[in-house]
Formats: structure tokens, sequence, C-alpha cells
């Protein structure tokens, strides 16, 4: 290990995996809490859920004796004042991590890059024993400032296991095989397949007699929910985070323009309507009001980068606000470039069902069916619920993208249907729907 700053926190072998499902091994589920009176306070479960996450102090006591303060503004949920600068300081990790990403993913012998943040943000790179040494030099050079580094050696490079993801993604399309998700498990070296478990044993028979001996792990897991969705009265100006229906509940994403200046309004492709892809001329209200019809959709076709479309607000004032809370509306002045960010990045979303709340990337690159296959989604440990669609992904003042779907994988017991998310990135909503992201 490359120690460019040495922190006292967990062990460096409790692994951020991914809360829904391990990608790697079997399905796994995230239990509620149980407080010390017998009863369950879903607010301490997900307060509880945050620290288990950042590997901070998860004790029921401890939490309890928090609700005495303020919900951070920048995470959720209460924070000391060291928490919340040791927050603070793992975000400008994450925000400075690009120049090393991209140097590192250039190399031959790349395995893989995440932050395991449950260790204190410690940022591993994964390679071929090959590279192992270019890899540490690199991250001498481009780490961010106090990072802890972890140079770890893989059997296979990411650039072999994308090749064999690619050639299973063929079956994916063709539905040979019934296949719900699709990734490169960067802490297990491996492609993960998750198989709809009414087909579970015979598809995963099938792809070990036709990839046998490959790097392959398959599991359980249903096809993935399309999160068709208050912040019931916000306009104006536009905004993300507030209240659309359409027949359908959801809520929107951000503002954005195209070449001839004209303005539109972002939400999730499937709102206009989750049974028939592609569907536009559906009129979307706000507090009553019809606010427009959607005019681009790009959740059709055999497959997409982008579970988006776009509502025409007849030139409406615009802004680069997102809902939070209603003390709280935040300006968006940057967005996440494409590809940008690893596994243990934090981020949060706002949707109208679940409100703000914070979590972590759990896995930059799955291939995802909804209903449509939807290419180069990401995975983030942020709870929401099926109501959710289009909420903003965003870290700080950065946009990283829109709620797409709810994990399939477990329905967590609480008062509302929670799950993780799945989310298309901004770079890709914008390519697909060809405007730009209101950031002024």
């Amino acid at each position: 290990m490359l120690r460019l700053r040495t922190i006292g926190l967990a062990a460096i072998a409790s692994l951020l995996l991914i809360a829904p499902t391990a990608i790697g091994g079997t399905p796994t589920t995230t239990t509620t809490t149980a407080i010390a009176d017998g009863g369950v306070n879903p607010d301490l479960d997900v307060q509880i859920e945050f620290r288990r996450q950042f590997g901070l102090d998860t004790s029921v006591p401890y939490v309890r004796s928090m609700q005495a303060l303020a919900k951070s503004t920048a995470w959720g949920v209460p924070l000391s004042a060291g928490e919340e600068q040791e927050m603070a300081r793992r975000g400008r990790v994450s925000d400075e991590l690009w120049p090393l990403q991209k140097a590192v993913e250039a190399e031959t012998g790349f395995s893989g890059i995440y932050i395991d943040q449950a260790a204190g943000g410690i940022i591993h790179i994964r390679t071929l024993p090959t590279s192992r040494k270019r890899m540490q030099q690199l991250a001498a050079q481009l780490a961010p400032s106090g990072a802890t580094v972890a140079v770890d050696d893989a059997t296979y490079s990411d650039a072999e296991l994308q090749d064999l993801r690619l050639q299973i993604r063929s079956l994916m399309v063709s539905r040979t095989v019934d296949i719900s998700t699709l990734t490169v498990d960067v802490i297990a070296n491996r492609v993960a397949v998750g198989l709809n478990p009414p087909t579970f044993d015979a598809d995963r028979a099938q792809l070990e007699s036709m990839f046998p001996g490959k790097p392959l792990n398959t599991f359980a897991e249903p096809h993935p929910t399309p999160a068709a969705c208050t912040q019931d009265a916000c306009w104006p100006p536009s905004r993300g985070g507030i209240t659309l229906s359409s027949g359908f509940i959801c809520t929107s994403t951000f503002n954005a323009k195209n070449g001839g200046g004209n303005v539109f309004l972002v939400t999730a492709g499937h709102c206009a309507n989750e049974n028939v892809p592609g569907t536009i001329n559906i009129s979307f209200s706000h507090d009553g009001v019809n606010r427009g019809k959607n005019t681009v959709n790009a959740w059709k076709g055999a497959s997409s980068f982008a579970d988006a479309t776009i509502i025409d607000i007849n030139n409406t004032a615009v802004s680069n606000l997102i809902y939070v809370t209603s003390a709280v509306q935040r300006a968006m002045t940057f967005k996440k470039a494409l590809n940008a960010g690893v596994r243990g990045d934090p981020v949060c979303a706002n949707g109208i069902v679940t409100d703000f709340f914070c979590g972590s990337i759990t896995n930059v690159d799955v291939d995802v069916n909804n209903g449509v296959l939807l290419l180069h989604q990401r995975l983030a440990s942020i709870d929401v619920a099926l109501g959710d669609s289009g909420a903003t992904v965003f870290y700080g003042t950065t946009i990283h993208g829109l709620v797409n779907s709810v994990s399939g994988a477990v329905v967590k017991p609480s008062p509302k249907t929670w799950a993780d998310l799945y989310y298309t990135q901004v770079r890709d909503v914008e390519l697909q729907l060809n405007v730009t992201a209101v950031l002024n």
C-alpha cells in the first residue's frame, strides 16, 4: 500500500459492497435496525445505514444522541463537527480524483479503481502485477492531497473483463438469456451477471457452458423497476427536484437548453408512459397546472444510454436550482464529466418520495434491463422508492445524473418500499436529448 496519508479508521478489509446485491456473490439484504426499546425508527435506520457506508459510529445510543443536532445540509443526516469535517475531506478527495483516474485507466494493466468509504475513504487501484510499479508512480504523482492510496494486484485486466462483458451483452440484447443486470465487479475482478430468478438455474447453466472457465459470477436478481414516481408547489422558476404528473408521478431533474436557446425541463423518459417506451407528446403538470409536453424521449429502442425525456416548458423562467428541502434550494454550477468518478464516490439524491439523502456510488458501469436495455448506467447506495424517477443525483453543486430505476434485488422493511438507485450520467442525458444543462 502506498500511504499518502495515514488515517485511523476502519480496517481496509471492510470493503464497501453493493447494498441490495453483493456483486460477485449471492444476493444480500439490508435490514432495518432494531431500536433498543423494541420498536423500529425508519429515520434512525437510514442514518445508521449512511454511517455504516462511510465507517462512522453506528451505535444506536450515539446515533440517538445526535438527534438534537440539525441534519447536515450537505449530507441529510445529523453529523458532529468532526464528522462533517471528515466527510468534507472525502468529498474533496472525490472531486480531485479525476486526473489520477484518467491516468491509471490508460495503462495496459489497469484492472479497476474504487474508494473504500467504510475504511475511511481509501483509494484502491487494481492492476496486473506487471503494471504495479507504474501504478504506484502515478498514485504518488496524481493522488488528491491527503488521500491514502492502495495498489492491489488483480488476475484480469479491465480490458479482458470488458471484452467478456460485451460477449455476454449480445445475449442480453437478443434475450437468449434473461439478464437483469450486467457489469464488471472491480473488487471481485470478475464479470457479474444478474439473472432473472424464474429462469436462473437454466440461464446460469447456459452461461457456464458458453464461457467455461471464464471469470463470471452469476446471482439471482429481478429486473430493476422503473421508479415512476413531493415537492408539490414550487414554480416559478422551473427547477429540479419537484413533482411532475403525467398520469405517472415523477420528479424533475434539471432545466436544459438546446442550440436554439429553447428551454426544457428534464425527467425520466419512462415517466411519459412506463408501459410504452419512446412515448412523446404527453402533458406534464406541476401544482395542478399544465407545464408542457415532452418532445424527445431517449428511453426507447432495443437499447439506449439514457432513460430521459425533455418537456417543452414554453420558455418559462428557468433556474439552475434543485429542490433539496423546503429551506434549501441548491444552485447547480457544475456537471460531472462523462465516466468521471469511481465506486465509493459520495453522491446525494432528492426524490419526491424519499426526500434528500446521501450515500455513495457502488458501481460505475452497469447494463440494466428496466423495460429498455440501458447501457453504462450507475448504481448508488441511496435509498429511493417507487415514485422517485427523474430525481437529481448530485454532490455539492455538481450534477451527476438522473434516477431511472430502483434495484429489483431487495425490498427493505420500512413504511415505504426502499431500494438502491440506478442512474443515467448527466452527460449521457445531454447527448441523447441534444440539450445542455442550465448551470447559471
